[in-house]
């Protein structure tokens, strides 16, 4: 989803100054009242109503860095389960991923898990 144009944001922050009630301006403008809200408390620290940068997600916890290691794993015991394959790195690594966290790893890097049982 976009971010409301600073346009907008100004108007709606005119006509609250104006002396429109909230409810009004709500339903005038479209627009949620909580980002009502947000507007507000960004003029009133800082003065900007400019859209903040997206924040780009979490970092991953198995990073390109990991890839070969991934690899090996895979085919070494390629019968096991998601959550198998999460508990061997774990016990390995010394970490605390997921089943979910392996399986994206897996996905990134194309590898399929053919059971043969």
């Amino acid at each position: 989803m976009k971010a409301y144009s600073l346009d907008l944001r100004e108007r709606v922050l005119s006509a609250l100054d104006r002396g429109m009630p909230r409810a009004d301006v709500v339903t005038t403008f479209n627009v949620s009242l909580a980002s009502l809200k947000r507007w507000l408390v960004a003029r009133r620290d800082t003065g900007d109503l400019a859209p903040r940068a997206p924040s780009g997600g979490f970092a991953p916890t198995i990073t390109p860095t990991h890839d070969e290691a991934v690899r090996a794993q895979v085919a070494a015991f390629p019968d096991a389960t998601l959550d198998e394959h999460a508990a061997r790195w774990n016990a390995e690594h010394g970490t605390a991923i997921s089943q979910w966290t392996i399986g994206r790893a897996m996905r990134r890097l194309e590898l399929t898990r053919k059971k043969s049982r």
